[in-house]
């Protein structure tokens, strides 16, 4: 899972991005993966990986509490309070 901040809509969003990640690649295996991790990609816009990423977004979720960028007590410190509001992507529909 790739996670990165981005500024949309007036707002940062912290977007979790699903990914698929292989170990031991080779020349031999490349091709196979290759094709493997784009028919993932393919069918990414789904319930199941919808009801994957509610899951995460719930638990990095703080709308109660602030989540210090450092966490020193000294100097200037960011804090950012982390909504449990979730958006999701997916096909345009005709």
């Amino acid at each position: 899972m790739g996670i990165r901040l981005d500024w949309a809509d007036e707002r940062l969003w912290l977007l979790l991005e699903p990914r698929t990640v292989f170990e031991g690649i080779t020349q031999a295996n490349r091709t196979a993966a290759t094709d493997f991790a784009r028919e993932r990609t393919v069918r990414r816009y789904n319930q199941t990986l919808n009801a994957l990423l509610s899951f995460w977004s719930t638990l990095f979720a703080s709308p109660q509490r602030d989540v210090l960028a450092l966490g020193i007590s000294a100097g200037v410190d960011a804090a950012f309070r982390l909504g449990d509001t979730t958006a999701y992507s997916g096909r345009a529909r005709p």
